[in-house]
């Protein structure tokens, strides 16, 4: 759904109510997939802030998703 939307023009630099982007939610549920679209293509930076300052890869750390940080 990531690339749905982000070829129908949605913006990629907002949060939802939790304080997750959407490469965050990526990186949360281990969607590697999502991942690398949201990094490649939709040049979401790898140090955007979320919830509690958190980095999407120390989302995903946190979340046990450990495939992400290889």
């Amino acid at each position: 759904y990531i690339q749905l939307l982000f070829e129908a023009g949605a913006r990629t630099d907002v949060f939802d109510d939790q304080g997750f982007g959407a490469l965050h939610w990526a990186c949360a549920e281990g969607n590697i997939g999502a991942v690398l679209f949201c990094v490649n293509t939709a040049k979401i930076p790898l140090d955007s802030l979320g919830y509690k300052n958190r980095t999407p890869f120390l989302t995903a750390a946190s979340k046990g998703q450990l495939e992400i940080m290889k």
